[in-house]
């Protein structure tokens, strides 16, 4: 077959992208740019480097006017997306809890375990009542319009990639203000359409600034929209994908050998996503997730139930 796989997660931390299966397969397709920094990706042969590409999977809402922000009114801070501590830097309540000020207000949009320790964080909070868990949400657009700052930081070793999220927000004119975590980084550029903290305390002075500057909330707003608009367009990632596909269909089918790259099962599938040099470490991940987050041993039991091959990697 004529093989192309887009990759949802970045390769820069577990999961792993096995380099075996970029090997493979005819095309591989990144979804940020930041995974091109890959160490090991600078391994493969020079005919594996010619099989990459990036072609961005994020999307802003089209077409939706944001409502011009008054000066009059205290701006509000919103976070959407994992509510949970795999994804979510746990400092996001450290920094609100730090601001100075009253009627700081943060929505928390997510789907969120009650007894969990996000809820439990927040609780602990010396300023509680300024987080608001408002759940799931299915008009995202409608949630974030309420909010003039998306307060988005992420865990130093999430697996995201093109952040949905954080380009809904900014083409809604949210202000994003995210940690200086690669695929951020690769969305963002300082001071212009967003701001990039490199520590949660500078993440307070920079949500501190912004809540006493309307000008400058509303000039990154504008360019946080015209950035989405530019380059992270549905007809883009269309028009990138037709290209690759036309170049493949000059090319005969292949008979790729996955089970070779990744291994047979479950499990192989598993540990082939893993940093086998930091057994130890990767061995105590297993065992203590509790949440079924994105390439966890939680995720494959949730999908492949009842595997044996799985339920060996637990003893």
């Amino acid at each position: 077959m004529r093989s192309v796989f887009w990759s949802h997660i970045s390769g820069l931390h577990s999961p792993l992208i096995p380099l075996g299966l970029v090997e493979a397969a005819m095309r591989f397709v990144f979804t940020t740019p930041a995974s091109r920094n890959i160490a090991s990706i600078a391994l493969l042969s020079q005919t594996a480097q010619s099989k990459l590409a990036v072609i961005n999977s994020g999307f802003g809402f089209q077409g939706r006017k944001p409502p011009a922000p008054a000066r009059d009114t205290k701006p509000t801070i919103a976070y959407l997306g994992t509510a949970d501590f795999a994804k979510m830097h746990p400092g996001f309540f450290d920094a609100i809890d730090e601001l100075t000020g009253n009627d700081i207000r943060a929505s928390v949009w997510g789907a969120i375990d009650p007894s969990g320790p996000v809820v439990a964080r927040a609780q602990a909070m010396r300023h509680p009542e300024r987080v608001i868990f408002r759940g799931e949400t299915l008009e995202p657009a409608t949630a974030l319009s309420e909010a003039d700052i998306f307060f988005y930081p992420l865990q130093p070793s999430h697996y995201g990639t093109a952040e949905n999220a954080l380009i809904e927000a900014m083409s809604l004119g949210l202000v994003p203000v995210v940690m200086n975590n690669a695929a951020e980084m690769a969305i963002i550029e300082h001071g212009r359409n967003g701001f990039i903290a490199s520590s949660i305390e500078e993440t307070v002075s920079i949500l501190q600034m912004l809540l006493s500057s309307h000008d400058v909330r509303e000039r990154v707003s504008r360019n946080a929209i015209d950035h989405v608009a530019e380059t992270r367009a549905p007809e883009h990632s269309v028009r990138d994908f037709m290209i690759l596909w036309l170049g493949l269909l000059s090319r005969p089918p292949k008979l790729s050998d996955f089970r070779a790259a990744i291994g047979e099962s479950p499990a192989d599938w598993f540990i082939a996503t893993q940093n086998l040099s930091g057994a130890n470490s990767a061995s105590a991940r297993w065992k203590s997730t509790q949440q079924p987050s994105k390439g966890t041993l939680a995720h494959f039991e949730s999908v492949f139930s009842g595997d044996a091959s799985l339920a060996r990697l637990r003893l």
